[in-house]
């Protein structure tokens, strides 16, 4: 298991993204946004878990307006890096 603390300032995103193995992201401060591939965004919390499935495409940051700090824990799991997140794509 690998895990990062990760805090992404105001507009502050992944690119889009796919894991091998499954990740589990812990929100600990402001509001993070995620978006899986085909789906609108997500937001999530302070004290809320998300968990992504292995091969699952997606990207994840602050939501607009904040802060985003999160936990990332990630189970043997190879990052595949894919294209940027459009501004259009950020604000949904």
């Amino acid at each position: 298991m690998v895990i990062y603390h990760v805090r992404f300032e105001d507009g502050g995103r992944t690119n889009w993204h796919a894991h091998s193995g499954p990740q589990w992201l812990m929100v600990l401060e402001g509001r993070i946004r995620i978006q899986r591939w085909g789906a609108s965004p997500e937001e999530a919390a302070a004290g809320d878990t998300i968990a992504i499935s292995p091969g699952e495409k997606h990207w994840h940051g602050a939501a607009p307006g904040g802060i985003g700090v999160h936990i990332a824990m990630n189970v043997d799991a190879a990052t595949e890096w894919l294209e940027e997140v459009s501004d259009e794509q950020y604000r949904g």
